[in-house]
């Protein structure tokens, strides 16, 4: 099975708190007789868990409604920051490893250039041809070594 993609996971926790707001809205306003707008005003006040206390649930069922709301609410909101960070910091770290490759390539060209050859001269070889001549001296014979 294949996972859900961001979008969807996006969309489906918007989905989850419109129908959280809209079945709190309804039930508030049926059950305390608030209007629309103090129902949704508090579903939003507790969905969000800030909870200012201005509007109270007086009724045993629209308390029980509102503990049901409050650990709903925090669920979901949870949820959508958690895809949407994952989804951006994601993205984030794919580019600094990206970002990382890219600097360590071009380090390694500028401090380990093309290899060198290595030059040896036997320290025998070496005495021999700078000893003192009669004649013009000899330049030392070099061996490359690979």
């Amino acid at each position: 099975m294949k996972p859900a993609s961001f979008q969807t996971k996006v969309a489906a926790a918007i989905l989850l708190v419109m129908i959280l707001l809209t079945i709190g809205t309804v039930l508030y306003s049926i059950i305390e007789g608030w209007s629309l707008i103090d129902s949704a005003y508090f579903t939003t006040i507790t969905l969000t868990t800030i909870g200012y206390g201005d509007l109270v649930p007086t009724h045993t069922a629209s308390k029980v409604i509102t503990m049901f709301f409050a650990f709903a609410g925090v669920s979901i909101f949870v949820f959508a920051v958690t895809t949407i960070t994952e989804n951006y910091f994601g993205r984030r770290v794919g580019s600094l490893e990206r970002t990382v490759q890219q600097v360590s390539e071009q380090t390694k060209r500028l401090v380990m250039p093309a290899e060198q050859p290595k030059v040896a001269i036997s320290r025998r070889s070496f005495v021999k041809e700078m000893t003192i001549d009669s004649k013009k001296p000899k330049p030392p014979v070099i061996k490359m070594n690979r």
